[in-house]
C-alpha cells in the first residue's frame, strides 16, 4: 500500500504543477489576445478615418498622455502626495509641500 500511496502523491503533485502552468499560459494568452484586439481595433479605426496618418498621430499622443496621467496617479497614490509635489523640510516643525521641480 505504501508504494501505491507514494505513486498517487506523485501523480497529484504532477497534476498540481500542470494546472499551475495552465493558469500561467492562460494569463499569457489573455494578454496576447488583448494586444491583438487593440492592434486590430487601431487599424480598423485608422482605416475608417478621413486622414489615417493624422488619426494615428493623434491616437499615439492620446495614449502617451493617458499613460503619463496613470503614472502620475500611481506615483501620487504611492507617495501620498499630489503628483509633482513633495514634502519639504521647514522650520518650526511645520510640514510644507513644494513643487518637485523647484
Amino acid at each position: 500500500m505504501g508504494e501505491a500511496a507514494r505513486s498517487l502523491d506523485d501523480v497529484s503533485d504532477h497534476l498540481g504543477e500542470v494546472l499551475r502552468r495552465a493558469d500561467e499560459l492562460l494569463a499569457e494568452w489573455s494578454r496576447f489576445g488583448a494586444e491583438v484586439r487593440t492592434q486590430v481595433d487601431r487599424e480598423v479605426a485608422a482605416n475608417a478615418a478621413n486622414n489615417k496618418h493624422d488619426f494615428l498621430v493623434a491616437l499615439d499622443r492620446a495614449v502617451k498622455e493617458r499613460a503619463e496621467e496613470e503614472r502620475k496617479a500611481a506615483e501620487e497614490e504611492a507617495s501620498g502626495h499630489p503628483a509633482g509635489l513633495r514634502p519639504a523640510a521647514s522650520p518650526g516643525g511645520l510640514r510644507m509641500v513644494q513643487r518637485a521641480d523647484a
